[in-house]
């Protein structure tokens, strides 16, 4: 596996704010705070290319739920162009340490290609 992202002092973005409503049109939009995480994500990932289907073993330290960021982060990456989509991750790895309230989280991304690492046996 590939560390992709290597970050501290990061504010996590979170699905639940991925979309606005415009009452109005009745249209749904990006909200701002969802763009700017994957956007950030899109910046700092490793400009590598890894074949599917996809291993992706994620290390954070944060206070927010450990489900919350996992979209924007995945979106981020496919953006950035590591992975293809998202849709090929076949494996997934989360570990979390409790992070303090209030206090920015901490990211590290592995990827890699799923045959790969079943042969090696480090997905976890």
């Amino acid at each position: 596996m590939i560390k992709v992202i290597d970050i501290d002092n990061i504010k996590l973005g979170r699905v639940n704010q991925k979309f606005g409503k415009n009452w109005k049109t009745n249209k749904l939009y990006l909200l701002d705070e969802y763009r700017k995480f994957k956007d950030l994500i899109q910046l700092i990932t490793r400009k590598v290319k890894i074949d599917p289907p996809y291993a992706v073993k994620i290390e954070v330290e944060t206070y927010a739920d450990i489900d919350s960021f996992i979209k924007p982060l995945l979106d981020g990456i496919q953006t950035a162009g590591t992975i293809t989509t998202d849709k090929e991750v076949r494996h997934l790895v989360v570990l979390k340490t409790p992070g303090k309230k209030g206090r920015p989280s901490s990211l590290k991304v592995y990827v890699g290609s799923l045959a790969e690492n079943i042969e090696k046996e480090v997905c976890v």
